[in-house]
């Protein structure tokens, strides 16, 4: 049984996150979610602004790594925090290509009405970074944050 989209882990200098999901785009959205919900009260997130992201790489762990990073770069170079995330396509990594990855994140200006839970993330860390299915088929990924 998965106990919820995400849980925040215990670290002693970074944020760690571990989060769930159904199917590997939902593992996806959830860890974005999670990232966010770091830094804001996702309630308090305007849904103003859409954001088309779409990267590869060769494997799933390279490919969270990348979809988390372009999320910290619009945050950084627009002022935008997220608080909805769809992914449109996945496919997972074979020999002959590498793992790609199209989604749509919703959100807004970080503005006076966004409330801050927490220290903005600076990058996503491959510290721990693990993806695996449990044995209830359910998909679940750790990522540590440098904040």
């Amino acid at each position: 049984m998965q106990p919820g989209p995400f849980e925040i882990l215990d670290h002693t200098a970074d944020v760690a996150i571990r989060a769930y999901g159904r199917t590997l785009p939902e593992l996806f959205e959830n860890a974005a979610l999670a990232m966010f919900s770091t830094m804001v009260d996702l309630k308090s997130v305007p849904g103003s602004e859409t954001r088309h992201i779409s990267v590869s790489a060769p494997s799933l762990e390279d490919l969270l790594v990348s979809w988390l990073r372009e999320f910290i770069f619009i945050s950084d170079t627009e002022h935008l925090v997220f608080s909805r995330f769809s992914i449109q396509q996945l496919t997972e990594p074979t020999d002959e290509r590498e793992a790609d990855l199209s989604g749509i994140a919703t959100g807004g200006p970080y503005q006076a009405g966004v409330v801050r839970m927490g220290a903005a993330v600076k990058a996503v860390t491959y510290h721990d970074l693990r993806i695996e299915r449990t044995p209830e088929g359910v998909w679940q990924a750790v990522i540590t944050f440098d904040v």
